[in-house]
């Protein structure tokens, strides 16, 4: 998500001076304002401090899986986890609740990748710039 917006972010350098750079451009806002909106279910953009309680905004997805971990394994943070026990009812429950929420942001993800960046690729490709790299090689031999 982070390197196809960093490529929006930069588009103006890109279709600077084209005839139809404003249009472009509004086409290139409504994209990131669709990825944002998957970004934002999976972390919270404000994190002060280190601690818990001073995070300007809910935790999300992200944040609270890795309190969920923590809880029920070697700990996290100031959590001192519970690894000699099985994870209790409750545990088990907003597992179950956390997944489903990041089932349902996979798939809008997957819909991204698959649909709506493609057809923002088509719209650039139809004038003459280049898309949006969803999948960029390894850089000097990163994963």
């Amino acid at each position: 998500i982070e390197r196809v917006r960093k490529q929006i972010e930069d588009m103006p350098v890109y279709i600077h001076g084209l005839p139809d750079a404003s249009s472009i451009m509004e086409s290139s806002k409504s994209l990131d304002q669709k990825i944002q909106k998957v970004e934002d279910q999976l972390f919270q953009k404000y994190l002060a401090a280190d601690d818990e309680k001073t995070y300007a905004a809910p935790m999300k997805l992200y944040m609270k899986f890795l309190w969920l971990a923590g809880e029920v394994g070697d700990g996290a943070g100031d959590v001192p986890g519970n690894p000699d026990f099985a994870p209790t009812d409750q545990d088990v429950t907003v597992f179950n609740m956390l997944n489903r929420r990041m089932q349902k942001v996979e798939a809008e993800y997957k819909t991204l990748m698959t649909a709506t960046i493609p057809a923002f690729n088509k719209m650039l490709k139809e004038k003459g710039i280049l898309a949006v790299i969803l999948n960029p090689a390894p850089v000097d031999g990163m994963k």
